[in-house]
């Protein structure tokens, strides 16, 4: 068995007639299990063109959670600006943070883009308790 004539069949060259016409039962056999395997490739395409297609639609959904998400996160900055702009730097003070300071986690480490508007919440959180007077 030699050449790869590209139909993915194995090396059973023992067929000498070298005619196709299903009359040999080693022809009858050869041509079922191209058949076969023309289908079963078939059904990998299908399955894997349908997988593609899910994740596309994944990919677009995801996408616009993320823009939902940024706005979100942009809306509760500008809120929290316009709050802090609102207390002043007494109330602020009292708070436990500065006017002009970063957004910081628990840690005290500046916060990134995924923490950030949880950490901007608590903050604005803690604010409303002071301004109402209900701080500690």
């Amino acid at each position: 068995g030699g050449a790869d004539n590209g139909d993915e069949i194995g090396d059973e060259d023992d067929d000498s007639s070298g005619d196709d016409d299903g009359t040999n039962p080693v022809n009858g056999k050869r041509q079922r299990r191209r058949e076969k395997n023309r289908a079963s490739a078939q059904q990998s395409r299908q399955r894997k063109k349908c997988h593609l297609e899910t994740l596309e639609t994944r990919v677009a959904q995801l996408e616009r959670d993320k823009l939902a998400l940024q706005t979100r996160v942009d809306t509760l900055v500008h809120e929290g600006r316009t709050l802090r702009a609102r207390a002043g730097p007494e109330a602020l003070a009292a708070a436990g943070f500065s006017a002009d300071e970063p957004a910081t986690n628990a840690s005290g480490s500046p916060t990134g883009s995924d923490e950030r508007g949880e950490d901007l919440l608590e903050q604005l959180a803690r604010t409303a308790q002071t301004l109402r007077g209900e701080g500690s």
